[in-house]
């Protein structure tokens, strides 16, 4: 019996390739850990920048605790079973009215990880929406194999390499609206992306690869 998601939740992340908006806490709750990450990045500003986003689960502790949150855990438990370990975080922030994207990719291409088939929640600590560069699911592109990634190396692009797959089909795109305090979770292998942030507030989410 499934402890968080609802049996047409489970179906639609299988179907689909993602599912969402799934309440984590309160927008208060998701506020404080937002207040405690941001003085926390202008202490340790280093520690932030695009080029250490990665694993701040293993130094900071708001960051740990958010990463073994029982409802995030146990929704991932209702997708894939009981066995899980955490492979990497991430941290995502886009700063107010910037360039910043993500471009078309599927994560499962630059993992290292021997399956594809792995889920990612991705959890929002300040609104995430279209004004904000919110993020868009290519709907059952899941299914499909790894496409090819060209390496752009474009200057606003957040992906290390500026990575893009070619010829998506926008038509098939599904905006993530959260709310703080609010996730998604999506599937290792769906062409996904997000455009700038053009609101004058930044947008702040922290993924977690399962």
């Amino acid at each position: 019996m499934a402890k968080i998601l609802t049996e047409e939740q489970i179906q639609q992340f299988h179907q689909n390739g993602f599912v969402s908006p799934i309440r984590v806490m309160s927008e208060e709750e998701a506020n404080s850990i937002k207040v405690k990450i941001e003085e926390a990045e202008k202490k340790f500003p280093e520690d932030f920048n695009p080029e250490k986003r990665n694993n701040l689960h293993l130094t900071f502790m708001v960051l740990d605790e958010l990463a073994h949150n029982n409802i995030i855990v146990d929704a991932v438990e209702d997708l894939i079973g009981p066995d899980i370990s955490l492979w990497s975080s991430v941290m995502f922030i886009k700063d107010a009215s910037t360039n910043h994207f993500v471009s078309w990719h599927q994560d499962a291409t630059y993992m290292g990880m021997n399956s594809t088939d792995f889920p990612t929640p991705w959890i929002a600590l300040s609104p995430s929406n279209l004004e904000t560069g919110c993020m868009t699911m290519i709907s059952g592109s899941h299914k499909q194999e790894i496409r090819k990634h060209e390496d752009t190396f474009a200057e606003h692009n957040i992906l290390t390499r500026g990575q893009i797959i070619p010829d998506v089909d926008e038509s098939k795109g599904v905006d993530l609206i959260l709310e703080p305090g609010e996730m998604s979770i999506h599937n290792g292998a769906i062409i996904h992306g997000s455009k700038p942030n053009k609101s004058q507030q930044r947008r702040i989410g922290f993924s977690l690869q399962s």
